[in-house]
């Protein structure tokens, strides 16, 4: 399974918003992943509005450090993911440096 979870358009929103950005929530062979976190949070709107439970992501890749990939991680998590990137160095001085538990 994927689903865009925060990207420019939205189409036929029911209830989904768009932004700058991008993170696509992808499911495969029982492991559920997070591909970016898009610009400020739309994620978290259009995951509810999808019935996707953010809490049972094990993995959270992140592809680069821009805003538009990174922005939307929650300050505070309730849950540590177990994080991969891809170009470790392009994150150094990013907002989720300094706010994300990851484990």
């Amino acid at each position: 399974m994927l689903a865009a979870l925060s990207e420019n358009t939205v189409g036929n929103s029911r209830g989904l918003v768009g932004e700058w950005g991008l993170s696509i929530y992808i499911e495969v062979n029982g492991m559920k992943i997070l591909f970016d976190t898009g610009e400020c949070g739309g994620l978290l709107n259009n995951a509810d509005v999808l019935g996707i439970n953010l809490k049972s992501v094990e993995a959270l890749v992140l592809s680069h450090g821009h805003y538009d990939h990174t922005g939307g991680m929650i300050e505070e998590p309730e849950h540590a993911w177990t994080l991969y990137v891809r170009e470790p160095g392009d994150l150094s001085g990013t907002r989720w440096q300094k706010s994300w538990r990851v484990g």
